[in-house]
């Protein structure tokens, strides 16, 4: 039986008694599980055409109707709007977001100065600000901005929708899906619920731009490149660039969401490597300027503390499903057609076999080995993109999710200094536990406290001085605020200057 709970964790420890390739039955379904870097790539990889379809999912599919990019199957229309998504994320477009990434990290750095305890908030913020800025050409100044409050309630909904063994399995007994709407079938109101948030979120922010096109005012988004030549030239519908977008904007804003909420989460538990990373930043940037793009090629220890996140915490710890469109043989067995595949992203990363400690974050292994294995493991199967999925399925925004990270992870070490919170009436500190997360399809931190202070005064006013630069470029993606967003910019920067 499919696990209900802690899904990765389950599948794991299955995984360190069955081998790395290994099978479930779920009544007449086939589940295949992939726990090693060899066996991804060798049935993922190397068989993409084969492996690149999803499983028949009736929940998903009376959302977004087959039109989205990571669960809709494998056929022409996705072919085409992958197309689609690859000819508007190339790299020079990938290097224009740059300018607005660069300036939402300042606005993180003002937030977390001022308002350091909201930390969970201020990060959220900054995910959804650069997605939609880079896909929709508007950007989120606050949390509470409509965009931000919506795709974190969106991607929860999901969440609960979605998630193996989450709802009945109408998949396995389609007679279920006659019930009606009620106490026996919740997931019936939960997909109305999900539908208006993606016709409000996904569409209304598509029909911004197609307005902004109109008016002969385009802001040259991502999408506004999607509506004026892709979805003539690929005779794509409305519906389909839609889900394009949407697709896009989850999956940016979860996986950054992701990674740098653990980075603030494992600074104060780890305090050497805190140390050890702020040492070798004041070296080369100093407190004299804040860290530019091309820092990193001389930070070869905050370079692996950013594989070493996500190695530690993969922010799709199973990945999404892969099913095979005809029988495979792998190791001897035939793999039968409509299998469903999982990736099992914890499993290779928490292997004792493969890690030494691999339940401790230690950025020290990426410097011995080039994937942070032990020696004289096999790594020729590793890639530093695993994390971002295999074959056909790979995320094709992962060069802007990893800028963003490159980014934000330098500014953050070296701006501020993190410890565990104090109990104000004890005095003694508030715990953190960094193995507690979120059970879900992706990997949270759960809330937790802590004490987030500038290093010095001196890196206090440069952090000031930078986020009064980000205005001009700020503006540029201002055009579609709504009108409470319009009145807290306005009250902030009458304060700034």
């Amino acid at each position: 039986m499919f696990p209900a709970q802690s899904i990765h964790l389950k599948l794991s420890e299955w995984a360190r008694k069955y081998g790395d390739f290994y099978s479930l039955k779920m009544g007449r379904d086939t589940i295949i599980v992939l726990s090693s870097a060899k066996a991804v790539k060798e049935f993922l990889d190397m068989r993409g055409t084969s492996t690149a379809d999803r499983p028949a999912a009736y929940i998903p599919e009376q959302v977004h109707k087959g039109d989205s990019l990571v669960w809709g199957r494998y056929g022409e229309r996705w072919k085409l709007m992958r197309k689609t998504v690859h000819a508007i994320l190339t790299p020079a477009s990938a290097e224009e977001t740059y300018y607005i990434q660069f300036a939402e990290s300042t606005q993180l750095l003002y937030d977390l100065l001022h308002n350091p305890k909201l930390h969970f908030q201020h990060v959220r913020r900054l995910s959804a600000s650069v997605i939609f800025s880079v896909l929709y050409g508007k950007r989120v100044p606050r949390y509470e901005s409509y965009e931000a409050t919506s795709i974190f309630d969106l991607l929860h909904l999901e969440e609960r929708l979605f998630l193996p063994g989450a709802q009945l399995p109408v998949d396995m007994f389609p007679f279920l899906k006659y019930l009606p709407e009620g106490p026996l079938a919740p997931w019936k109101k939960k997909c109305k619920e999900l539908k208006e948030i993606h016709q409000k979120v996904f569409f209304g922010s598509l029909e911004q731009c197609k307005s902004r096109i109109d008016r002969g005012e385009s802001a040259g988004c991502l999408m506004e490149q999607a509506l004026e030549r892709y979805q003539k030239e690929f005779g794509l519908t409305w519906h389909e660039i839609g889900y394009i977008g949407g697709t896009l904007l989850e999956g940016g804003v979860d996986t950054s969401t992701s990674i740098l909420q653990m980075l603030i989460m494992i600074l104060p538990c780890y305090p050497e490597v805190q140390h050890k990373a702020q040492e070798e930043i004041d070296r080369v940037v100093g407190h004299d300027r804040i860290p530019e793009r091309d820092d990193i090629k001389n930070l070869p220890y905050i370079q692996a503390i950013i594989k070493e996140l996500g190695r530690f915490g993969p922010p799709l710890p199973f990945g999404v499903p892969h099913a095979i469109v005809r029988d495979e043989e792998y190791r001897g067995y035939i793999v039968p057609k409509g299998s469903v595949v999982f990736q099992n992203q914890w499993g290779i990363f928490h292997d004792p076999e493969t890690f030494e400690d691999p339940d401790q974050f230690c950025p020290d292994r990426y410097l011995s080995t080039k994937y942070g294995t032990k020696p004289g493991v096999d790594d020729s199967f590793f890639r530093d993109t695993i994390i971002f999925g295999s074959g056909r399925r790979i995320c094709p925004g992962m060069h802007i999710a990893n800028s963003s990270l490159t980014i934000n992870v330098m500014n953050l070490l070296w701006a501020f200094a993190y410890s565990k919170a104090k109990d104000p009436l004890t005095g003694s500190e508030i715990p953190i536990d960094p193995t507690k997360m979120s059970d879900g399809i992706a990997l949270f931190p759960l809330p937790f406290e802590c004490s987030i202070q500038p290093r010095s005064q001196k890196i206090a006013d440069l952090i000031h001085k930078h986020f009064i630069d980000a205005i001009d470029v700020f503006k540029q993606y201002e055009g579609a605020l709504q009108q409470e967003d319009k009145e807290h910019v306005a009250q902030l920067r009458s304060h700034l200057v």
